[in-house]
C-alpha cells in the first residue's frame, strides 16, 4: 500500500504494510492502506540511524539527523492518527523496521510505548523475539488489540447509517426556531 493512498483519505498517507484479519479479507482493497481494517500497522526504513526518532545512539545535536527523525516520528503519529480515525480504537499497535532493527510500538490517546531496537536478521534471539511478538500479537483479543469494543459497526441499510450519509440541513425558518 506504499504507493496508492484510499481515496476517502484527504490527507493521502500510505503506510508500507499492515496485518488485516482473515474475516475481513473480502472487505480489502487491493494497493492501499485499508485504515478501516489495519490491526497491525507496519512501517519500513532504510538502516539508517537517522530515519529512527527513538534510537538513542543518535547525536541529538545533529541538526540534520535530528530533522530526519523528527519527520519519521511526525509521519508514525500521522499513521497512528489515521487509523484512530477510521477504527474505534482505544490503542494500535505498530511494527517499525529499519534496516535490520524492528521496534513494537503501542500508541493510544495519550502518546505511545516503544520498544527497544532488536537486530532481527543477525541474531537467531531477534528472529524468535520477532516472531514471538508476532504469534502473541495474533493471539491477543480484539480488546486486546485496542478495537473499542463499545463501539458497534452500523449495518449499511440502517437508519443511523442512512442519516450520517444524509446532509443534515437546517433551514433559516426552523434555525431560528431553534435559536429562539
Amino acid at each position: 500500500s506504499e504507493n496508492t493512498p484510499e481515496s476517502v483519505d484527504l490527507y493521502k498517507l500510505k503506510i508500507d504494510g499492515s496485518f488485516i484479519s482473515d474475516a475481513d479479507s473480502g472487505r480489502t482493497v487491493p494497493d492501499v492502506p485499508n485504515w478501516a481494517l489495519q490491526q497491525l500497522a507496519v512501517e519500513f526504513k532504510r538502516s539508517k540511524a537517522s530515519l529512527d526518532p527513538f534510537d538513542e545512539r543518535a547525536d541529538p545535536d545533529d541538526d540534520e539527523h535530528s530533522a530526519s527523525r523528527d519527520a519519521v516520528s511526525g509521519q508514525l503519529m500521522s499513521y497512528a492518527e489515521r487509523v484512530f480515525s477510521f477504527q474505534h480504537r482505544t490503542a494500535i499497535f505498530m511494527l517499525f523496521v529499519v534496516g535490520f532493527r524492528f521496534r513494537i510500538m503501542r500508541w493510544d490517546r495519550s502518546g505511545v510505548l516503544v520498544s527497544e531496537a532488536i537486530d532481527y536478521i543477525r541474531s537467531p534471539t531477534g528472529t524468535r523475539l520477532l516472531l514471538v511478538a508476532l504469534k502473541a500479537f495474533s493471539n491477543l483479543s480484539l480488546e486486546d488489540k485496542g478495537q473499542d469494543m463499545t463501539a458497534v459497526e452500523l449495518l449499511s441499510n440502517s437508519c443511523a447509517a442512512v442519516r450520517t450519509r444524509t446532509p443534515f440541513v437546517v433551514k433559516e425558518a426552523e434555525a431560528e426556531t431553534v435559536t429562539a
